[in-house]
């Protein structure tokens, strides 16, 4: 179907990027949306994070589209990194 992670744990910060990807076929059916969501709270509940961040390709809009409904806010952009990538972030989620 596809992965999600939680990757680059930053003990300082205590923040986490979330990291995902689904195949084409499953898209459009609300997996990853409840995925994120998920996978967000665990990390704020079993890891204590004060913030997670996303970061998307600038022409991916349905990536786009799950993190922002999953109430993550943009950041800033990351220019010449491959192509150039959107950050997205949660913080404090309660």
């Amino acid at each position: 179907m596809g992965e999600i992670a939680l990757v680059n744990l930053n003990e300082v910060e205590k923040s986490l990027e979330l990291g995902y990807h689904l195949g084409r076929k499953f898209r459009g059916n609300g997996y990853m949306q409840e995925t994120i969501k998920e996978i967000t709270r665990f990390a704020f509940e079993e890891f204590k994070c004060n913030s997670n961040y996303a970061l998307i390709l600038n022409n991916n809009f349905s990536s786009i589209n799950y993190i922002l409904k999953s109430n993550y806010k943009f950041k800033h952009t990351i220019f010449d990194y491959k192509d150039d990538v959107y950050e997205y972030q949660l913080i404090n989620m309660k």
